[in-house]
């Protein structure tokens, strides 16, 4: 009982660590990545309103 136990006890703790370090390699696989042009697009449209906004506040005479 105590042997199964024990066997049980490392076999979930190699899971575990499998699992952290498919993680950490899948982390790093998708850390450089660079934006998908959809979202670019609109990140860089949303930027231009901000900017078409900005120039239309001026100094009142």
């Amino acid at each position: 009982l105590a042997r199964a136990r024990l066997i049980e006890a490392l076999e979930e703790q190699r899971r575990e660590r499998l699992a952290r370090e498919r993680a950490e390699r899948e982390k790093t696989r998708r850390r450089p990545r660079p934006r998908p042009a959809g979202v670019k697009r609109r990140m860089v449209d949303s930027k231009k309103k901000r900017g078409a906004v900005k120039k239309l506040r001026g100094r009142v005479e």
